[in-house]
């Protein structure tokens, strides 16, 4: 990699457009940097792809480790709703980085913030897909456990039905403790508005914990708002462990679609829908029932498809929310 040797103080300015990473991939350009690491695109010199480099900042064990499961449960997936992995490898200065699939578009966090909620059935449309991607996640025992707006991105130009695409597989797991403990700065790994009660418990979280992170999601994109709020960390996870939303905020949109979520975000587990499965099956039938669409297809097995051939826009960054 021809890149400058990365400093103590910003390991970040390390790289460089036109740097080549792993003899292969020559950077392009930068396109978001956060608390974790950095994404860039980059062009594969042999093959003529254009991809997205992810890069983390600094060696620490666990971050290598973070990336590599990372890698390891993309790699199970082949899932038209689930961002491609292609590589994976470490820096010179052993920085680990994945090569991924590059989409062109935004994350579902930034539409919000520019548009605000788009009208119930739109909304509805949109996280069907992602529904059955966590679907398929599940089948092949990956739990992605921080699913929220910054981690779905909308590929531009895509129709409604699939334009969505679920990103950031970092703290996904299936048989390691849940990830809501705390970090070696004392942080939460994960974003507790979004998190589970479970996970805030630092109990095992299953396909069920998913349910409630894009139930969360869809009550945030039909309302504008999250369902439990507060500035202080300690009392957002109270409120999240004993306080119900503000349902009348919901069923003001759409009282059947209201009962959706009054399931999605039920306290305990064995409440919820037993699947992200069966909670795609609710949303295409009120889908159906709405808008005289037909239901998507009960298997939720993962579906392979050749790469998109829209690029991927890509996030490193700390949650937002």
């Amino acid at each position: 990699m021809n890149a400058r040797s990365p400093t103590v103080d910003d390991p970040r300015v390390s790289l460089s457009p036109g740097d080549l990473v792993d003899r292969r991939y020559r950077l392009v350009a930068r396109l978001g940097s956060g608390g974790m690491g950095e994404v860039w695109s980059a062009h594969h010199e042999a093959l003529g792809r254009t991809v997205a480099i992810k890069v983390v900042f600094g060696v620490a064990p666990e971050m290598r480790a973070r990336l590599a499961a990372e890698a390891r449960a993309i790699a199970k997936l082949s899932h038209p709703a689930v961002v491609a992995v292609y590589d994976a490898g470490a820096l010179d200065d052993g920085r680990p980085f994945l090569v991924l699939e590059l989409v062109v578009g935004e994350s579902l966090a930034d539409r919000l913030d520019r548009e605000g909620p788009p009208p119930a059935i739109e909304a509805v449309r949109l996280l069907s897909p992602v529904a059955r991607a966590l679907a398929a996640a599940h089948e092949v025992s990956i739990v992605h456990r921080d699913v929220k707006p910054a981690n779905v991105l909308l590929v531009r130009g895509e129709p409604p039905s699939s334009a969505a695409k679920l990103a950031d597989f970092g703290i996904a797991s299936s048989t390691a403790p849940d990830t809501s403990r705390l970090t070696a700065v004392g942080g939460i790994v994960g974003t507790p508005a979004y998190m589970a009660p479970e996970q805030l418990r630092s109990q095992r979280a299953d396909g069920r914990a998913d349910v409630w992170g894009l139930s969360v999601t869809l009550f945030e994109v039909v309302t504008g708002n999250l369902p439990f709020v507060d500035d202080a960390i300690t009392a957002l996870i109270l409120k999240v462990l004993q306080d119900e939303p503000v349902w009348a905020s919901v069923d003001a949109v759409d009282e059947d679609l209201g009962n959706i979520l009054r399931r999605g975000l039920a306290k305990e587990a064995d409440a919820r829908y037993g699947s992200a499965t069966e909670l795609a099956e609710a949303l295409d039938a009120w889908l159906a029932q709405e808008s005289d669409v037909a239901p998507a297809p009960r298997s939720s097995a993962p579906t392979s498809t050749k790469p998109s051939a829209f690029d991927a826009l890509i996030r490193a960054k700390l949650p937002r929310r």
